[in-house]
């Protein structure tokens, strides 16, 4: 859950500075000179449901949780459960 936690602050921290599309999210959390930041964007577009372009409420618990959830699933290859995903994120 802390991991969650320390994500859903990045996430937030992103918004302040207008980082808002999971488009710029990703490459700014995985830098394409490190990364296929196109493949990964547009597969936690297509894991979640939301457009790659579409402007995304960070402060929102529920649309932070969906968005890590998908990005950890990028990261780690696992899917983590919403709820465990949920906790995390009403600690940051």
């Amino acid at each position: 859950k802390w991991g969650f936690r320390a994500a859903a602050r990045i996430l937030r921290s992103y918004q302040k500075r207008g980082i808002t599309t999971i488009n710029d999210i990703i490459h700014t959390f995985a830098p394409s000179h490190e990364n296929d930041s196109d493949h990964y964007a547009n597969m936690v577009a297509t894991l979640t449901g939301y457009g790659k372009y579409q402007a995304l409420d960070a402060s929102n618990d529920n649309t932070a949780a969906v968005l890590l959830q998908a990005m950890a699933r990028m990261e780690v290859g696992r899917q983590y459960p919403i709820n465990e995903v949920m906790e995390g994120v009403a600690l940051a």
